[in-house]
């Protein structure tokens, strides 16, 4: 199993999984983007891979599915 943080291992994980791929006829993961969230003095950082409909390509696309990594 990936550890925390492994974006392209977890990617790859996600990617090869039908229940993600498959059964909601959703594209492979093809981007992901980071959150800092600062919480006093600690920065807490996510990672959300997300998967998007085919057919759009803009700053407004729907996120379908995603998985937070932190």
């Amino acid at each position: 199993m990936p550890q925390i943080g492994e974006l392209v291992e977890l990617g790859n994980l996600v990617k090869n999984t039908n229940e993600f791929t498959g059964t909601y006829g959703w594209p492979t993961i093809n981007y992901y983007y980071r959150s800092d969230t600062r919480y006093g003095g600690v920065v807490k950082r996510s990672y959300n891979l997300a998967m998007k409909k085919e057919g759009k390509n803009g700053p407004n696309d729907k996120i379908y599915a995603s998985c937070i990594i932190n």
